[in-house]
């Protein structure tokens, strides 16, 4: 299982700097999925060697000033939909207004990426299992690599246009 979920990690967008982080980087993690989910990807985090925390439930103020204290925020989100529930780009928006180093991942559907504004870097993990969140950790300390293609295209925000193809990914 594991495996299978390392394999379909998709590296969406990337500014070249953010992954993997540097050694003994320190995380802020939080976003949607709730506690128990967060603690998932900052105990891998730390088994890795990088000093994590988790932020559940912030108000995206809270949030952005707990940025500043790391040197990277991973923010989670996920929606059902094509459109990112607001609260959640507001969360993902304070966190990249604070200065620091922003990665994203949508742990449902890869259409968050769309909707969340500039960040350093983006995923998808396709699934809140404790599997694809280790995964994801492990992308961030450089463990993993991500090699999965999107499976679906995605539109841009407005629905105007295609963002990223069918097959797309960085990785």
């Amino acid at each position: 299982m594991q495996e299978v979920a390392e394999d379909s990690l998709t590296l969406i967008t990337d500014d070249g700097a953010a992954l993997p982080l540097a050694d003994g980087a320190t995380v802020l993690v939080t976003g949607a999925g709730g506690a128990a989910k967060l603690d998932v990807v900052v105990d891998e985090l730390i088994s890795l060697g990088h000093a994590a925390t988790a932020l559940n439930g912030p108000i995206p103020e809270d949030a952005a000033e707990a940025a500043a204290a790391v040197d990277t925020v991973l923010v989670l989100t996920s929606s059902s939909g094509f459109t990112t529930p607001a609260s959640q780009v507001a969360l993902v928006g304070a966190l990249a207004g604070s200065g620091t180093s922003v990665v994203h991942a949508a742990v449902r559907n890869p259409y968050d990426v769309v909707h969340v504004g500039e960040v350093a870097a983006s995923l998808a993990t396709y699934s809140t299992a404790d599997v694809s969140l280790r995964a994801l950790a492990g992308v961030l300390a450089g463990t993993v690599k991500p090699s999965g293609t999107l499976p679906v295209p995605i539109p841009t925000a407005d629905g105007s246009g295609e963002a990223f193809p069918i097959g797309h990914g960085l990785g």
